[in-house]
């Protein structure tokens, strides 16, 4: 399971083993508490979208890959 928890300088994506309720790993976002965030499946099982949304001002697409218990996050495209 993937969450976001609020930061006073970054937000922060973590990942969640659900049957033991571990924390997995922690990856620091470029982004702040402004940001609406929205999780987007693909058709690849170990990649997610993350949408960060602020207001009408700013839209990033983060790429979340998943692998052996490891989160990578790359910024995709920023839509302004």
């Amino acid at each position: 399971m993937f969450f976001i928890t609020p930061g006073p300088e970054k937000d922060r994506l973590t990942m969640m083993d659900l049957s033991n309720f571990e924390i997995i790993s922690t990856v620091d976002l470029t982004s702040k508490q402004e940001n609406n965030y929205t999780f987007h499946r693909t058709p690849a099982p170990e990649m997610i979208l993350l949408e960060a949304a602020a207001g009408q001002d700013d839209c990033i697409l983060f790429l979340i890959k998943q692998s052996e218990g490891n989160i990578t996050i790359e910024k995709t495209k920023s839509l302004q």
